[in-house]
């Protein structure tokens, strides 16, 4: 009785929220900030090293340096000018604030678009928090493209919605979808999963129907979002010149043999496997054809659009690279709300197999992170299928023995509704903490003491170079990079990089530079080993500039 009435409780609280805008407002951003505490950037720390690069190039860019001139990189610009923006309004706190800010609205959204297919508002919250949740463990502590991405694609998903529940074309739901497309789009091309599904999904359903006019316009709507975000970025960059480096960087080089391990349709499944979005697909199906009810019987054919769409794309997606890394999974999250909300949803209604569907989907994914190593490196893919394989034999085993003896009482889905959200803020804010105080800091006591001479003996006007992958060290100092080739270990862009980093170096010297302590004592045992151009650039770092710690070497004069 106690829980059922606590359940109560929580329902009218929720509820409320749905009535006050600004009680909704201010608890997506509560479970935002959640998330993005574990930003490094809000403490004037360094996110990971791809983040780090985009958050110094953003600073350099608000600063008056002119992207894919003065700082180069092989994204598109959309990223650059999100951290441009975010460094305007606060400096790197800026940056993660602005994502904070996004992804509540992102949630917002959402949770409006859930509403509007037909789920409780007790389903909708615990689907999204539970996404946050598992998000969480793959989050990249911020500032990548995937995590904006996520952002984004929930921003999208209320829009979607909204037109999929009115059986047409909206244009006051539609233009944001669009204007979302255009910015993932000019970041990033395969992060629009859900975009792709839901455009595709849409345009099925109303053919299907023959309302070939409003497939028209949604086509027309997604052409102009893409035209209103990139036509202003085009003009922008051929009116500077930079337009050849800005075709080949943001786009030429994917296409190229210079980036990447190659099409892989083995490593495309990884990300829907590793999100349980796959292991719950066919329950949710299942559910559509069994358990739909009222308004969800008119969306079934939609819905079930969607969900074919959201499997293709997310596994093309995920396919174009090649690489395993865990942050790749943050692309196949937006699709997961969706078929959580619905399983919810059904479990209020007293459906037998919804509760242990979902508890045994939260083992499946629960088992890769306690009984196995995880990494934020590059995985292997006979890793992947070994933890899988484990995990999705444990999920199975614990929905046929929740089916036997799982009590179907409504009491018990309003337990196990409670129970689920506590578990998931108490495991949420204890990990966001945890990692808010260890992720980003220097690797070492050397790192630190580098970092804090050259922020001692060098103004905001002085520049750096750090030779190799660590990004980081621009903003930990807060120092611009000194040359535009800021990283390119992992790219062979056609031209002799070393050669053009030497000739930026020698033409502006910067007062610091940083260079791998390993890569220094083997350059100095075998200068044979490095190809001549990297000869010729080490060999002026240690003529010109004073070794004044391990690695870490200052302009003579």
């Amino acid at each position: 009785m106690e829980q059922m009435q606590m359940g109560r409780q929580v329902e009218r609280l929720l509820l409320r929220a749905d009535e006050q805008t600004w009680i909704r407002g201010w608890l997506c951003l509560l479970l935002a900030g959640l998330l993005t505490v574990q930003n490094p950037l809000w403490y004037g720390m360094a996110p990971a090293f791809d983040a780090s690069l985009f958050a110094v190039m953003g600073k350099m860019w608000a600063d008056g340096a002119l992207l894919y001139r003065d700082m180069l990189d092989i994204k598109g610009p959309m990223i650059f000018a999100l951290d441009a923006l975010g460094y305007r309004l606060g400096g790197f706190a800026g940056i993660a604030a602005l994502e904070t800010l996004l992804l509540a609205l992102g949630l917002s959204s959402a949770y409006r678009g859930l509403q509007q297919l037909g789920c409780s508002v007790s389903a909708s919250w615990l689907a999204l928090l539970a996404t946050l949740a598992l998000c969480g463990l793959r989050y990249y502590y911020g500032n990548m493209t995937e995590e904006w991405s996520l952002a984004l694609a929930l921003l999208a998903f209320g829009g979607f919605a909204s037109q999929l529940q009115a059986g047409r074309f909206v244009l006051a739901q539609a233009w944001l979808p669009a204007l979302t497309l255009g910015i993932v789009f000019m970041m990033r091309p395969n992060n629009a999963v859900l975009w792709a599904a839901w455009y595709a999904g849409l345009a099925c359903v109303w053919m299907g129907q023959g309302l070939w006019r409003q497939v028209l316009w949604l086509a027309l709507s997604a052409l102009l979002g893409l035209g209103l975000v990139a036509l202003p970025f085009v003009a922008f960059f051929w009116q500077q010149g930079v337009w050849d480096n800005f075709v080949f960087y943001a786009y030429g080089v994917f296409f190229g043999k210079s980036y990447g391990s190659g099409f892989s349709l083995a490593v495309g499944l990884v990300g829907l496997l590793r999100t349980g979005w796959l292991f719950l697909l066919p329950w949710v199906v299942w559910g559509l054809f069994g358990q739909a009810r009222g308004e969800l019987v008119r969306l079934r054919a939609g819905l079930l659009w969607v969900l074919l769409w959201s499997a293709l794309a997310g596994w093309v997606a995920n396919s174009v690279s090649g690489h395993v890394y865990d942050h790749y999974d943050e692309l196949i999250l937006p699709l997961l709300p969706l078929s959580l909300a619905l399983l919810l949803h059904w479990a209020g209604q007293g459906w037998r197999w919804a509760w242990p569907v979902l508890l045994g989907c939260g083992l499946f994914l629960l088992i890769p992170h306690t009984l196995f190593d995880w990494t934020r490196f590059e995985w292997p893919l006979d890793k992947v299928a070994l933890q899988m394989g484990v995990a999705l034999g444990a999920g199975v085993l614990l929905i046929l023995v929740g089916w036997r003896f799982l009590p179907q009482r409504r009491l018990s889905a309003q337990a196990l509704t409670l129970g689920m959200s506590a578990v998931l803020l108490v495991s949420l804010t204890a990990y966001s903490l945890y990692l808010a105080g260890s992720a980003g800091r220097p690797f070492n006591e050397l790192t630190w003491r580098q970092v804090q001479q050259i922020r001692a003996e060098s103004s905001q006007s002085d520049t750096l170079w750090v030779e190799g992958t660590l990004p980081q060290f621009y903003v930990w100092s807060d120092r611009a990079a000194a040359t535009p080739y800021l990283f390119f270990d992992n790219v062979s862009p056609g031209y002799d990089v070393k050669a053009a980093v030497l000739a930026a170096l020698q033409a502006k010297p910067p007062r610091f530079i940083l260079v791998r302590s390993k890569k220094l004592a083997r350059f100095r045992a075998e200068p044979g080993a490095f190809s001549p151009s990297q000869q010729a650039l080490l060999s002026h770092i240690v003529t010109a500039y004073d070794e004044v710690q391990p690695g870490l070497f200052r302009r003579r004069g």
